[in-house]
């Protein structure tokens, strides 16, 4: 037998929501003052702990390609003083790093990961 259904608004004109909006593509990847700071951070625990702070499914390749060149081309056309991008090579103008982006040998996602704090999808 199951129990009582515990509706709070069912019977009134309120509904449950979250408030969800669409992101602006110009506000997707967020540079602020502490971005050099967390950074070298994020490249320590990489450097120190990369299996605990870094995962992908094997699956995951091909969508994760995709989202590295969107990244790219965002970074280059939305963040133009701090990335460059000419081909297949982005550069970190801040941070003074270049990339070669059909040549790391790392997982797209890491790749795109040192790139930014996090990725919002």
């Amino acid at each position: 037998m199951a129990g009582p259904l515990y509706r709070p608004f069912a019977s009134s004109p309120y509904r449950v929501s979250m408030d969800l909006e669409s992101l602006r593509l110009a506000d997707w990847i967020e540079i602020d003052s502490f971005y050099t700071s967390q950074m070298a951070e994020k490249r320590r625990l990489l450097a120190e702990r990369h299996d605990d702070v870094f995962r992908a499914l094997p699956e995951a390749a091909d969508p994760s390609r995709e989202v590295l060149a969107l990244l790219s081309e965002h970074l280059a056309a939305h963040h133009s003083r701090m990335f460059r991008r000419a081909g297949v090579t982005l550069e970190n103008l801040a941070l003074g790093e270049r990339w070669d982006l059909d040549a790391t040998g790392l997982h797209p996602l890491d790749l795109a990961g040192g790139w930014c704090r996090r990725i919002s999808a």
